[in-house]
């Protein structure tokens, strides 16, 4: 007995030594290395029309810093301050620059990737294998892609960080036989995590399965240190569901019943995309989206629950790392679940960040087992295999995925490759090619959100029915689009009402129906007095319907509002040049738009037509020769300059510039011509 005792007590010590033995650090850089490979792409990467705008560029805290504002009010519904710091600070030291928003969001990454590296390493009680393919798994997975290299997800990265250094310090914590100030880090860790991101409200729970993981046992004392975090989780997740509350981003439409199935069916998207990541997407919309019909699979969905039960229910006593790794999925990812419908996606690749570290977890552990116990060692070659075709898969997968994310053009033609009959997906692809000048395009994607997704929301239309009204001249069908926006409207005190109200009234003083464009004037002016374009159309209406005293009056109050409001001072000057002959008058306004856009094309063109009203012909001729600098190819200002030499008696020059002006197409007669040949 004494024999076989000494034998099988000699196993462990060597199996012990020969881990502790293991050098960590080329495991870890080695991950890192391959991580900073697998994310170099997205140092090409642009800004995406997908809030990085919004966070960036016209952040209005982005240049002042102001941290009272930042932390004391939402921003574009959410709560999340230490995050909006964070692109602050970035912009004092380098700017707008996108590539450093990438860089800085790959290093957090890396720090992340080494959090996660440690804790597991501590989890497993110093066993490197498992610690190596969790952190592994958690670098490269191809569901990572998205909070990493999408600049907007900064908040994701950022939470994450404090979020592992909290549960760094809580097992110093455990280490030091639960010494008080490792528990005030980690607090102060968690306060700041969720100062980054409200989803760090699930920290307190996952402290408490350390405990069980740790401890093999829950007393009331480690219930009891925990209510000081559980009261921040309340504060902060009330406040996440107010800021989201404000825009109206609560989806009602899959409220109910409904947010059942949903949910579940959500929780089995995640799993299965942990296993097999194929067709991802920047957005995943609600199922049948065309249709809206429930599948067989969404209602068969929850009972992926009792799957989940049912191995927490077998391993929480004899495999507490499978249960372990089960339930802080589960924690961690519950709170996204669509059971509460925000927006409309039913799944965010994001929002597995953290969750899945659970699951990398448990493969951790399996993984360990096989390259550690003697008992497992015939699956050791198989493992290693398996772990280097993942590693190769999902390393050129997100090495691929991170490219989608270069701009407008790749990410969303990605999501509307994988749904084509998503509106949204539609939406901005025409949105960017408005903003590109491609108009027939962006008519093209507009007209598909519309006409493929039934339920798409008020946004299709109202771009539709500008870019029909602005740029294709077709202003009663720009008013079918905006009537049936109106229509679709919950509210007068949403902005796109107002924005939609003041649309159809341009609509219906291009057609010239004024008396429709002063009803809709006067009913905004109750709900926005103090909408300068309000006023700006309102002088418009009364300009073509000759009233021009009424017209000064609008233009005037628009500036008042807005005294850098361009086109009302454009407005008002064209006014004094075309209709009331005050040309000084008008040569101050444009002169005065130029102040604050030095090339805008229509001011320069107007102040020189004014200039040459006044008689002003040589500085007319400097005018048009501006104008033409920036314009090469506007035969018109050709022709103007022509004019202006001609008053001045420089036929030569104006023969010139008129014999350009005809190549460029403008209808000169002969006999002006001949005029200038002549003399």
């Amino acid at each position: 007995m004494k024999k076989t005792e000494k034998k099988t007590g000699t196993k462990p010590p060597i199996q012990k030594s020969t881990t502790k033995q293991l050098n960590y650090w080329p495991y870890l850089i080695g991950i890192l290395v391959l991580t900073f490979i697998v994310f170099l792409p997205s140092l090409m990467n642009g800004f995406i029309e997908w809030d990085d705008p919004e966070y960036t560029y016209k952040n209005p805290y982005i240049k002042d810093l102001d941290l009272a504002k930042i932390f004391g009010n939402f921003y574009f519904s959410n709560y999340h301050p230490l995050t909006i710091v964070s692109y602050c600070l970035e912009y004092k030291f380098f700017g707008i620059s996108a590539k450093m928003f990438h860089l800085d969001n790959i290093l957090i990454h890396l720090c992340n990737v080494t959090f996660v590296f440690f804790i597991a390493k501590r989890l497993f009680k110093g066993k490197i294998y498992g610690a190596a393919i969790t952190a592994l798994l958690f670098a490269i997975h191809p569901m990572h892609v998205e909070s990493v290299t999408w600049i907007s997800e900064r908040k994701d990265v950022l939470y994450t960080f404090f979020y592992l250094a909290a549960i760094m310090t809580y097992l110093m914590y455990l280490q030091h036989d639960r010494k008080l100030l490792y528990l005030g880090y980690t607090f102060i860790l968690m306060l700041l995590s969720m100062f980054s991101k409200g989803q760090a409200v699930t920290l307190p729970i996952v402290l408490l399965l350390i405990d069980y993981f740790m401890e093999n046992k829950l007393k009331m004392r480690y219930f009891l240190e925990k209510i000081p975090f559980l009261a921040m989780s309340l504060l902060f997740g009330y406040l996440a569901i107010k800021a989201q509350g404000e825009s109206e981003a609560i989806n009602t439409d899959y409220s109910g019943i409904n947010s059942l199935f949903f949910g579940t069916y959500g929780l089995f998207l995640y799993v299965s995309k942990f296993f097999l990541p194929i067709n991802l997407s920047g957005l995943h919309p609600y199922p049948s989206a065309d249709t809206r019909a429930f599948s067989p699979l969404l209602y068969a969905a929850p009972a992926i629950l009792l799957v989940f039960l049912f191995v927490i229910i077998k391993t929480y006593k004899t495999k507490k790392e499978i249960a372990f790794g089960t339930l802080f999925f589960l924690v961690t990812i519950f709170p996204l679940l669509k059971f509460l419908p925000v927006g409309d996606t039913i799944i965010a690749e994001r929002y597995t960040y953290i969750p899945y570290i659970g699951l990398f977890f448990i493969v951790g552990y399996f993984f360990n087992k096989a390259l550690t116990f003697s008992e497992w060692k015939k699956y050791a070659k198989a493992s290693l295999v398996a772990a280097a075709l993942v590693t190769v898969y999902f390393g050129i997968t997100s090495f691929n995925r991170t490219k989608i994310y270069l701009d407008n053009q790749t990410f969303w033609g990605n999501v509307r490759e994988q749904y084509p009959n998503y509106w949204r997906a539609n939406q901005l692809i025409g949105y960017d090619n408005y903003q590109k000048g491609n108009f027939d395009k962006a008519l093209e994607y507009f007209n598909t959100a519309i006409e493929k997704d039934k339920y798409c929301p008020p946004i299709p239309y109202s771009w539709r029915g500008i870019t029909l009204l602005d740029h294709f001249n077709k202003p009663r069908e720009a008013i079918r689009d905006f009537n049936k926006l109106l229509s679709m409207i919950h509210s007068p005190k949403e902005q796109i009402y107002t924005e939609t109200m003041l649309n159809l009234g341009l609509a219906y003083y291009r057609i010239g129906v004024y008396d429709s464009a002063f009803l809709i004037y006067d009913k905004m002016l109750v709900l926005t007095p103090n909408d300068p374009t309000l006023y700006y159309d309102r002088g418009l209406a009364y300009t073509s319907k000759k009233d021009y005293d009424s017209a000064i009056i609008a233009y005037n109050k628009a500036m008042e509002l807005k005294p850098d409001y361009t086109d009302a001072i454009l407005g008002r000057g064209i006014l004094y040049t075309d209709r009331l002959n005050k040309f000084p008058l008008g040569i101050e306004d444009f002169k005065k738009v130029l102040q604050y856009k030095p090339n805008d094309k229509d001011a320069n063109a107007d102040l020189g037509i004014a200039l040459y009203k006044n008689l002003n012909f040589e500085a007319a001729v400097q005018q048009f020769t501006k104008v033409i600098s920036i314009s090469p190819d506007n035969g018109n200002a050709y022709y103007l300059r022509a004019v202006s030499h001609g008053e001045l008696k420089q036929y030569d020059k104006a023969l010139s510039d008129g014999l350009q002006a005809r190549k460029m197409g403008i209808k000169i007669g002969d006999d002006l011509i001949q005029r200038w040949s002549k003399k």
